[in-house]
């Protein structure tokens, strides 16, 4: 036989249960989240130095046919994966996609470029549009690289 009187604590019980069983899962699927973004900044922070190493040399250099295409690997998988929208939470999310955008131009440049190379026209006045945008992007890089570095700081966590 059922005892009626203890049916409603039993039942609130329950469900109490029930509620913070998924209040802890998503307070620990938050976690999960801010750590990966952590991660993933990190990344991004070791992939823009590097990149800000070879783009200095680019537009240092007078050698023309020295200039390369600018290398994303950590922004193309992030974009893959999907992952690009857990640093949403960061303050410098935006430039970091201004910056992207700003080294596509500059990769579709090089690439118009080396076809002129190849046709043999304005190939020098190309090669001068992109030595002055590697200036900007290295501006920009180490504006970002500022930024991240204050954000990430202010986290509790380092480039390091």
């Amino acid at each position: 036989m059922i005892d009626w009187s203890q049916f409603l604590p039993d039942l609130i019980a329950t469900f109490i249960g029930f509620l913070l069983a998924l209040s802890g899962e998503r307070m620990y699927d938050k976690y999960k989240d801010w750590r990966e973004s952590k991660e993933i900044a990190k990344l991004f922070i070791a992939e823009l130095e590097n990149m800000s190493t070879i783009v200095v040399r680019t537009a240092n250099t007078s050698d023309k046919s020295w200039i390369n295409p600018i290398k994303t690997p950590t922004w193309d998988s992030a974009v893959s994966s999907k992952s690009i929208a857990l640093l949403a939470r960061f303050s410098w999310y935006n430039k970091l996609f201004e910056l992207y955008d700003a080294i596509k131009d500059y990769n579709s440049w090089h690439n118009l470029r080396t076809n002129l190379f190849f046709e043999g026209k304005q190939y020098d006045q190309i090669s001068q549009s992109l030595l002055e945008a590697s200036n900007g992007i290295i501006t920009q890089i180490d504006d970002l690289l500022l930024a991240m570095g204050n954000c990430l700081t202010k986290a509790g966590t380092t480039s390091k």
